[in-house]
């Protein structure tokens, strides 16, 4: 999404999300500097709340945020959560391979911001049973997916709606599609089938 329809979004979403019923928070994965450039100061700016979710592996790399950015962000109010190591399919890692993405991201941002990491997001939505119970294993207490749909307070799996850059984001079709009871059993199943490979 260019940054003009970013604000132009954010700028509208919390009356609109209002008028729908329904509550609002974004969240980002990757840990892209554009996160506390543009992204940040935008839903301040708008009293939208936030999740942040960097890759620790990419923390010194240019374009990413960085271990002060990260403090920056937790700072002004954001919650920070972990997106593993190096943004790779958990679903294909071995056991030591897939407990060091979740176990050492976490340890490192709990050094950054001397505080306990408890939210993951997991990297291209891609979990499975043994990935799921590593989470827990690991003392996660919210786990975001890719699965679209409504979050609901006290949720350990989370879903959330999720956009590419080159599509608009219309809160009014997802809190549409998200109401349908059919589009919700749809999702519902296809969770529960991707939870038990």
């Amino acid at each position: 999404m260019a940054e003009g329809a970013f604000v132009s979004f954010i700028a509208n979403a919390r009356s609109r999300a209002s008028a729908l019923g329904v509550g609002l928070h974004a969240t980002f994965d990757d840990g892209n500097r554009s996160d506390l450039e543009i992204a940040a100061p935008v839903l301040v700016k708008y009293g939208v709340s936030g999740s942040f979710f960097p890759c620790t592996g990419r923390l010194t790399m240019s374009g990413y945020l960085s271990e002060e950015d990260v403090r920056r962000l937790f700072k002004m109010g954001f919650e920070i959560g972990s997106h593993g190591v190096d943004h790779v399919h958990w679903t294909h890692l071995d056991d030591g391979a897939l407990n060091g993405e979740i176990t050492v991201s976490k340890r490192v941002l709990e050094d950054i911001l001397a505080t306990k990491i408890q939210t993951v997001a997991i990297p291209f939505g891609s979990y499975n049973r043994r990935v799921l119970a590593a989470l827990k294993v690991a003392g996660y207490t919210k786990v975001y997916t890719c699965d679209p749909g409504f979050a609901y307070p006290g949720q350990w799996q989370t879903r959330r709606w999720y956009y590419n850059s080159n599509e608009l984001f219309d809160l009014d079709y997802f809190v549409y599609r998200s109401n349908s009871v059919r589009y919700r059993i749809l999702v519902e199943m296809k969770g529960i089938l991707k939870a038990l490979r």
